[in-house]
């Protein structure tokens, strides 16, 4: 069933709100009643739009991921040349990553394992194709070593993000 324009922008209200509280307090420490309340709804309302906390936490991972991939798309488009794009790259992840609960990524690991996938799956796919995007172009600009194995790199860079 496809949601109204109405309920969509609901959706999106909670899922952000929701995403906002994760990150500040872990995702365990936030139950359904905390994001009703929060949002000035009812318990009954809530529920109306997502199932269960696991279908909000799946609704904020994908909304997350969603808004990763635009800032990713937009840092490729904007630096003037390989190394200009990996500092704002670096930047962005140090900046995202100081705003989240360290319980976060434990909570989705342990108790939300498919979210979890998800993120896997977009650092795998999406932040490695973007590295080694960048490690070709920084060999062809001459600013990396030709010497470089962008592959190996671009691993080792989504690795680093995932133990960060």
């Amino acid at each position: 069933m496809q949601a109204s324009t109405t309920d969509q922008a609901t959706i999106d209200r909670i899922t952000a709100k929701a995403m906002e509280e994760f990150f500040r307090f872990g995702i365990r420490s936030v139950s359904m009643d905390d994001i009703s309340k929060l949002m000035g709804m009812s318990k009954k309302t809530l529920y109306k739009y997502f199932d269960n906390k696991k279908d909000l936490v799946h609704s904020v991972v994908r909304y997350k991921i969603l808004q990763e991939v635009d800032v990713l798309d937009s840092v490729e488009t904007q630096a003037r040349d390989a190394i200009h794009e990996m500092v704002i790259l670096s930047e962005h992840i140090i900046d995202h990553v100081s705003t989240i609960a360290p319980t976060v990524v434990i909570d989705l690991q342990k108790y939300y394992p498919q979210s979890w996938s998800h993120i896997q799956s977009f650092q795998r796919e999406h932040l490695y194709k973007m590295i080694k995007s960048n490690v070709d172009r920084g060999i062809l600009e001459g600013y990396y070593r030709n010497t470089l194995r962008p592959d190996i790199i671009s691993k080792l860079y989504v690795s680093m993000c995932f133990i960060i």
